[in-house]
């Protein structure tokens, strides 16, 4: 999205949502093809956005797929473009109870910094002036970082941490999060299916909402 050819605001792009698939264990070791494609965009008009579909599978050097990735970009800055393909539908409402399992999670004040590690250099989660360029008080944390919390937090709490019992998960980044906060993942248990949310502690603000993810077994 920084390749100017496509005109893309990409200091104020922010994640929306994201989904994994595994379809087979991942190897330690190993080449694995990617294929990228954008299956839609939403066009929100001139100047209100659009939203960017991305997808991506994942085959081994049998060609057998492992897994699939889709995820949406907002893109806050754009828009005017037209829009193309299906876009997902919206994610349902979770249900209007106590949620079933309650877990809790520190983030550090450093855990953005920690996370770029993984390879997203993206400086509005590390510079404080370009995270006000991009119209935050600070750095925030990165949505893929919230997003392995969650994956740990319903590992802990309802796979009894066990990877395998995993299928896939669905996450939507309704609000940031700021590194150092406090994070309570909330689940509702469905059997094979489990939705949760997450909300940060000292602001009391939903951070993922509207979460799902589907067990092997």
């Amino acid at each position: 999205m920084k390749e100017p050819e496509y005109e893309i605001d990409w200091v104020r792009a922010l994640h929306g949502d994201h989904y994994f698939e595994i379809h087979k264990p991942i190897p330690p070791e190993g080449v694995l093809t990617a294929e990228h494609s954008l299956p839609a965009v939403d066009d929100k008009g001139g100047g209100k956005g659009a939203l960017l579909c991305i997808e991506k599978r994942l085959f081994d050097d049998g060609n057998d797929p492992v897994a699939t990735i889709r995820q949406t970009m907002f893109l806050r800055g754009d828009g005017g473009c037209g829009s193309y393909g299906s876009p997902p539908a919206a994610p349902e409402e979770l249900p209007d109870r106590a949620p079933d399992k309650v877990i809790q999670i520190s983030t550090l004040p450093r855990q953005a910094l920690i996370y770029r590690l993984s390879g997203d250099y993206n400086p509005v989660h590390a510079d404080p002036e370009v995270a006000k360029k991009a119209g935050f008080p600070q750095p925030i944390l990165h949505g893929l970082c919230s997003m392995g919390l969650a994956t740990r937090a319903l590992l802990s709490a309802i796979c009894g941490s066990d990877p395998a019992k995993l299928r896939s998960l669905f996450v939507r980044f309704s609000k940031p999060v700021f590194p150092g906060e406090t994070i309570r993942f909330e689940f509702y248990d469905e059997g094979r299916q489990v939705r949760f949310r997450a909300r940060t502690l000292e602001r009391d603000v939903v951070v993922l909402d509207r979460c799902r993810a589907q067990l092997s077994q």
